[in-house]
């Protein structure tokens, strides 16, 4: 018995190490995507352009990003309309098999 509550606690052990490892690796990487995120604004306000050209370069970007969430969830919901016609022949369709043989009894 006690080999085995040793494993047990071993394993307890190791798994705890293993999910300390990947939270500290999402916490970089968020970190990192953070930083990035940041850095390219500060890039971009005080980049040596005038502010005019700054701002219509802030405008671009959100307006791309815009654009760009718009193009995704347009395609999101196509993806699950498309998905949803699908389920619904197949439903349709079983059902209209079910029909047909209990008519035929």
């Amino acid at each position: 018995m006690q080999i085995g509550s040793i494993l047990v606690s071993f394993r307890t052990a190791e798994f705890f190490q293993l999910k300390n490892i990947i939270m500290n690796t999402g916490k970089i990487i968020t970190g990192i995507l953070i930083g990035a995120a940041v850095g390219a604004v500060l890039g971009v306000l005080f980049a040596p352009d005038k502010g005019t050209a700054t701002r219509k370069k802030i405008s671009q970007k959100a307006s791309d990003f815009s654009d760009s969430i718009k193009e995704k969830f347009t395609e999101m919901v196509d993806a699950v309309s498309e998905k949803f016609e699908t389920g619904k022949k197949a439903v349709s369709d079983i059902a209209k098999k079910g029909r047909n043989r209990a008519t035929a009894t």
